[in-house]
């Protein structure tokens, strides 16, 4: 008896995640207005390192997103003063959503968007009314015995990020948010899986660069610098990054222009 209720519990939870599924279809901001973004930051390993990190967070600690994406988004001819509005709330005692189950089992996967559904529903949003909501886990320098996987979501616009606690690391973070952000309204990926590499040509800032290597620049959804055709670094920081046209058609950056 138990056996059969656990069944029928999975079977609606299953259910349910692809009804929501498909009353919420894929798609594109259409950019009549910034989207609202709330950062909302955990402590990861409850540590007092993380604790002071997040202390001296601000809003203005992600200024550098938000101009970069208006500066970008100006590049492409966006005629938005800014894309997107970044608001911080306060770091989240509250229960963390489900981190992304290892790929291969529908189900799991199934069980998995249900479950993240129920947590967006009942979150505490601080006041803030985001669009896009980027859940950043911040852990201790000490502690990167676990692999750190960032990802973001377009449906629903969720990002969970993964990320080290460091001033010295605050830059290449910022890149991991852009990056993940971007998911979220409708941006793929331009580097290959397993090696990481971009990919030629929309990988590259410059495809068209002679000599082709070493690049000066970044594309974001590739997310490393090619220096040589098996050789890549990852970006700095944003200042050496940019927006390439493929993705930037793929979030309707370029009102039907050809990438």
């Amino acid at each position: 008896m138990v056996r059969q209720l656990r069944t029928l519990i999975l079977l609606a939870a299953l259910t349910a995640a692809v009804f929501a599924h498909q009353i919420e279809p894929e798609r594109i901001p259409n950019w009549d207005r910034p989207l609202v973004v709330g950062i909302y930051p955990y402590n990861a390993d409850a540590s007092q390192t993380v604790e002071d990190f997040l202390e001296g967070l601000g809003t203005d600690h992600f200024d550098a997103i938000s101009k970069f994406m208006a500066r970008e988004a100006h590049g492409h001819g966006l005629e938005l003063e800014s894309p997107f509005n970044i608001h911080l709330a306060n770091p989240s005692r509250r229960p963390a959503p489900p981190t992304p189950p290892p790929e291969g089992s529908l189900a799991a996967e199934l069980r998995w968007a249900t479950h993240l559904r129920l947590w967006r529903w009942r979150f505490d949003r601080q006041g803030i009314e985001p669009d896009i909501i980027m859940v950043v886990h911040y852990h201790a320098p000490d502690n990167q015995t676990r692999y750190l996987h960032s990802v973001g979501m377009l449906t629903p616009r969720i990002v969970l990020a993964n990320l080290i606690a460091h001033e010295a690391l605050d830059a290449q973070n910022k890149v991991v948010l852009a990056h993940e952000l971007l998911h979220t309204v409708g941006a793929s990926d331009l580097y290959h899986p397993v090696t990481a590499l971009p990919h030629f040509p929309h990988g590259y800032a410059e495809p068209g660069q002679y000599p082709r290597y070493p690049q000066q620049k970044v594309e974001l959804m590739a997310g490393r610098l090619p220096l040589g055709p098996s050789q890549a670094r990852e970006a700095h920081g944003l200042n050496e990054v940019t927006i390439g046209r493929r993705t930037a058609a793929e979030i309707g950056w370029l009102n039907g222009q050809a990438p």
